[in-house]
């Protein structure tokens, strides 16, 4: 990673995987670890063989759209119905390529019934984050991705097949004088264009590119053009961009692919100079996978995700600077606090109940403050306030504080729960934990809880039992009720990836009893770990680094939402940004004269509704709207009380337009729970420019779910069909149409470049 910079590094996050094969985003990290709950392997810190896990898997049981299928050979005999890939796995935060390994096609192991196949493609990605001033307050930490699908999974693309960029919408002209416009090409429309064919492409006297292509679909416009059809169109910054006729290749793969010439190197580690990968980037697809099982084999398409560092992470959690305790974001609320409660004219008083466990709570609304000065705050799941004086206030970087725990472990061997010896190291350090959390917990089934796992931890502590079920133990770790705490134990532990089967920590499953006993899951085995193992290439990695929940930890040091005016978008196209008071002539325009930050028109009477609400009423009461005498005193208003003049037009518009598109959306299904900033601005600009019940979105996007669709294919079609019906919808604002078009498509542009950053509105 580059040298720790003064000032604080926050990397973008996000999650590994879409929740549907259309790319919705989980809205939260309760909704993406409910997805993977359906997952039958790849349990955090224990597996489902008892051994040593140290990530977590991602396959196509819960997770079909990141599946890719290839050309192995029994590939379709597992899977006859291919996975297209319809969606990639993801980088999870921002960073740079350190190492990685890609295989050409699957790896194979021979088994009782034939080869067995599974993938040692990897990517390895370094990330910083820095909270504080200075580097003593920052971590350097690994994102792994395991198990990717190896190169031929990829089929070839063809170099010809290209697509209208998105946001774009391009002039179709019928010759190269360009004098004719046949119709215009909107975003995705797919033609081929040969590179290759020099009188395919030209120069216009406007020194742009232009391109000879072949429509790959119908297009309707001034002409009906049918699947076929040759036109020119503009080519040159990206308006013609490769089609994703495929699988979408890794992002980190770019050094390999055209027109970079840098050969690829197969099924051997690489460690290149690091390079950068955003957040969301693709890494790769989940790969195909089979395991031996006891009737055969077990298949499923997978990712293994790690989260690693070699720092020191007890120091990174117990927020050396103290970053952010001066805003914090959470409380640390211990057992038998009171409860309080506030009464209609403010009076708190203490409530007859207490807490009943420990919690760490994220603080929600405001601190209230009693008449002598004491805080409180809102208690949560209490329903009542708590004293500010009980609770221990937290940054959101005060991870020790949020329940984030370490611990080392140096076991004989990976096989934690072997059945033979009583596990003395991690297993009973969980044990442990989990005792003393239902132990101090208040609520009446916590006793029994408490009960079985003091009575597992003293058969672990009876010599005289070393046997044991390793199933019940197993699942004693996997604990749903005490998911939480294990998701934020972070583990100091050897990484299978760094040892060979000579290794001390591996002998006591490498036996001469086993090669005797299975020689040929001895040998599957062995195979697999050589052909898998990566760690000790990697400069700077060790043999035992600290291990983090790659979802829990990145979601606890996730950045919170940049906060985004609703409405500024929309404030950019009518007014250009120039404040409260500008005027508009309204000379070709059916609204005729508008006022304004949001241009309020007049001929509808939006902007005699303001005024008759507006503290200013007095001032231009009398005046008749459009005249020089009314025009003179609103910019003298707006020079005089600009900043509230511009707030009182924002909240007559939020209240008038904004909230009342917003409860038109609601009753005809759409509710919007989230406040992601790209589509409020989407919705505030259409119920601005079209009226506050305007039908628009709905039905720009009835052929979709509304819900489980992108922000960028909503805010696409939404637009694209303001784009089409710009003549009926402005039908007595011909003079206009020109103009409303280009603000159609710039608008799109806009609000698709806020979909990619962290923004929310209030």
């Amino acid at each position: 990673m580059s040298k720790p910079e003064n000032g604080p590094q926050l990397p973008a996050i996000r999650w590994p995987v879409p929740k549907n094969n259309r790319g919705g985003e989980f809205s939260n990290l309760e909704e993406m670890l409910a997805h993977l709950e359906g997952e039958a392997t790849g349990h955090w810190l224990i597996g489902r063989n008892g051994m040593w896990h140290g990530g977590i898997h991602i396959s196509d049981t819960t997770t079909p759209w990141c599946a890719l299928s290839g050309q192995a050979m029994n590939e379709a005999v597992d899977f006859p119905v291919p996975f297209p890939g319809e969606q990639a796995v993801r980088c999870m935060a921002d960073g740079e390529v350190v190492a990685y390994r890609i295989n050409r096609d699957y790896l194979s192991v021979p088994w009782y019934w034939g080869d067995l196949c599974y993938s040692g493609s990897f990517v390895l990605i370094r990330h910083r984050i820095q909270p504080g001033k200075t580097a003593e307050s920052g971590l350097t930490f690994y994102t792994l991705y395991m198990h990717l699908a190896p190169w031929l999974a990829y089929p070839e693309r063809d170099s010809t097949a290209f697509q209208v960029a998105d946001g774009q919408r391009l002039k179709a002209y019928v010759d190269a004088s360009r004098q004719w416009v046949a119709a215009e090409l909107p975003s995705g429309t797919r033609v081929t264009w040969d590179k290759a064919v020099s009188a395919d492409t030209m120069t216009g006297s406007n020194g742009r590119q232009y391109a000879h292509v072949t429509l790959a679909e119908p297009v309707t416009g001034c002409m009906s053009l049918s699947t076929g059809d040759r036109v020119w169109t503009v080519c040159d910054r990206e308006n013609l961009v490769p089609a994703r006729d495929s699988a979408t290749r890794p992002a980190w793969w770019s050094p390999f692919l055209p027109p970079s010439r840098e050969t690829v190197q197969f099924d051997t580690v690489v460690c290149p100079t690091p390079y950068p990968i955003k957040a969301g980037d693709p890494v790769g697809h989940l790969g195909w996978f089979q395991v031996p099982g006891e009737d055969g084999h077990e298949k499923r398409y997978q990712v293994h995700i790690e989260c690693l560092t070699t720092d020191d992470l007890p120091h990174f959690l117990s927020n050396p600077e103290g970053t952010g305790r001066d805003m914090p974001a959470f409380a640390r609320c211990p057992k038998d606090i009171p409860v309080y409660l506030q009464f209609s004219g403010g009076e708190i008083q203490k409530g007859l109940i207490t807490t009943q466990t420990e919690t760490v709570m994220a603080l929600s609304g405001q601190a209230v403050t009693d008449k002598e000065g004491k805080r409180y705050w809102p208690g949560g799941s209490s329903r009542g306030l708590l004293a500010e004086s009980d609770m221990q206030l937290l940054s959101r970087y005060d991870l020790a504080g949020r329940g984030f725990e370490t611990t080392e472990d140096s076991p004989a061997s990976f096989d934690h729960l072997d059945g033979k010896t009583q596990p003395k190291g991690l297993v009973k350090t969980i044990f442990e934990r989990f005792f003393s959390v239902a132990d101090n917990d208040g609520k009446p089934y916590s006793k029994a809880v408490a009960f079985n796992y003091r009575q597992l931890l003293d058969r672990i502590d009876d010599a005289k039992s070393p046997r044991y079920n390793p199933e019940q133990y197993r699942r004693a770790v996997q604990n749903p009720s005490m998911r939480d705490h294990l998701y934020r134990l972070c583990v100091k532990h050897p990484s299978d990836w760094y040892y060979s089967s000579e290794a001390p920590v591996w002998k006591t499953f490498f036996t001469p009893q086993l090669k005797k006993e299975a020689p040929e899951w001895y040998a599957y085995s062995e195979k697999f770990l050589i052909d898998l193992r990566w760690m000790h290439r990697v400069a700077g990695m060790v043999e035992n680094p600290w291990h983090m929940h790659p979802l829990v930890f990145l979601d606890a040091i996730a950045m919170n939402a940049k906060v985004w005016v609703l409405g500024t978008t929309s404030e950019h196209y009518e007014s250009g940004g120039r404040g409260p008071g500008v005027v508009s002539s309204g000379r070709g325009d059916h609204g005729g004269a508008s006022y304004g930050c949001y241009q309020l028109s007049s001929k509808p009477g939006v902007v005699q509704d303001y005024i008759q609400q507006s503290k200013y009423k007095d001032r231009l009461t009398g005046l008749q709207v459009g005249t020089q005498e009314f025009n003179t005193e609103w910019k003298k208003i707006a020079s005089e009380h600009k900043e509230d003049f511009a707030h009182e037009q924002y909240l007559f518009i939020k209240k008038t337009h904004y909230e009342v598109q917003l409860g038109f959306l609601g009753k005809k299904g759409i509710n919007i729970k989230h406040k992601r900033a790209a589509i409020h601005d989407m919705i505030w600009s259409t119920s601005v420019q079209y009226g506050p019940y305007t039908d628009i979105i709905i039905k720009a996007t009835k052929e979709f779910s509304f819900e489980n669709a992108t922000d960028a294919q909503i805010i696409t079609a939404v637009q694209d069909y303001k784009y089409a019906h710009v003549e009926t919808k402005f039908a007595s604002s011909p003079t206009l149409w020109s103009g409303l078009k280009d603000r159609v498509v710039s608008e799109k542009s806009k609000l698709l470049d806020l979909t990619q950053y962290n923004y929310e509105v209030e």
